[in-house]
């Protein structure tokens, strides 16, 4: 069971019942005067997440300033006039941030098709996007194998071993040391066959 989240007591509930996975988990709060929403989380919240070893996905992909300011007036209405863009962009990695201090179990996905921001196609800017607040390493490890478990998939996906599909991609660069690389794929092998780079956008 996978549980969508954004409110810090559904994504409480969703740790309570033993959820599989949580979408979001933005630990999203509104004043009770009416004022701006915002990301709080205790660290007994986060260390219960951590400790339940649920597979967060926070649905980056256009979780930058750029993408969101032609949103910003919808962010404004539905979060407070006080949460712009630049805001809420702030929010959502200072939570991510601290769920990288407490070891809670990030996986990379994007949310894909729910707006024009979250158009199909961005799974690389959300990679990227995760490795700048847990490193590179960590964040190939949240899109391929950690992934592939989370979706029930721990095989044969997800790992470059003997008895596993060999899917790969082929970049220009060193992706451990330069997410951005993997906007440079130079071919796709699927299950073992080579296949045509992706069109090029």
């Amino acid at each position: 069971m996978t549980a969508h989240a954004h409110a810090a007591a559904a994504v409480d509930q969703a740790v309570a019942v033993g959820a599989d996975g949580i979408e979001h988990a933005s630990y999203m709060i509104r004043s009770a005067e009416g004022g701006p929403a915002q990301a709080l989380a205790t660290e007994e919240q986060l260390a219960a997440l951590a400790a339940s070893g649920i597979a967060v996905c926070p649905t980056l992909g256009g979780h930058i300033v750029e993408s969101l300011a032609p949103a910003s007036q919808r962010i404004q209405q539905a979060l407070g006039a006080a949460v712009t863009p630049e805001v809420f962009v702030e929010m959502r990695m200072s939570i991510l941030r601290r769920m990288t201090t407490f070891g809670v179990r990030l996986i990379s996905g994007t949310d894909a098709g729910i707006a024009r921001i979250k158009a199909h196609g961005r799974y690389i800017d959300a990679v990227i996007e995760l490795g700048q607040v847990t490193g590179t390493v960590p964040a190939l490890v949240a899109s391929s194998s950690s992934a592939a478990a989370a979706i029930g998939l721990a095989r044969p996906k997800g790992r470059l071993r003997r008895g596993y599909d060999a899917d790969v991609i082929v970049v220009d660069g060193d992706l451990t040391a330069d997410l951005t690389a993997l906007r440079h794929v130079r071919q796709v092998v699927l299950r073992g066959v080579p296949v045509l780079p992706p069109a090029q956008s």
